[in-house]
């Protein structure tokens, strides 16, 4: 597979985890759960973490992960291109 496919092919995914957790936040348990079918889609949730998308927070039920607003910027320019 070309680098660039490969580029391409993480970029979706990172938007696609953002997108996720935008629908509601997410802990991280919920996270290991639905993303650790591969470890390119566990590297997806460090990638968010390390770009700003996603961020930590506590809560009442304990820490979760929340769409930063450089996250929500990202959904909204992939939106208004398409």
């Amino acid at each position: 597979m070309p680098a660039m496919a490969c580029v391409g092919e993480a970029d979706a995914l990172l938007r696609d985890f953002v997108e996720w957790v935008a629908e509601e936040p997410r802990t991280e348990q919920e996270i290991a759960e639905t993303w650790r079918r591969s470890t390119a889609l566990r590297g997806v949730w460090e990638e968010a973490l390390t770009q700003g998308l996603v961020t930590r927070v506590s809560s009442v039920v304990g820490d979760i992960v929340v769409v930063t607003g450089l996250g929500h910027n990202l959904l909204s320019n992939d939106r208004q291109r398409t």
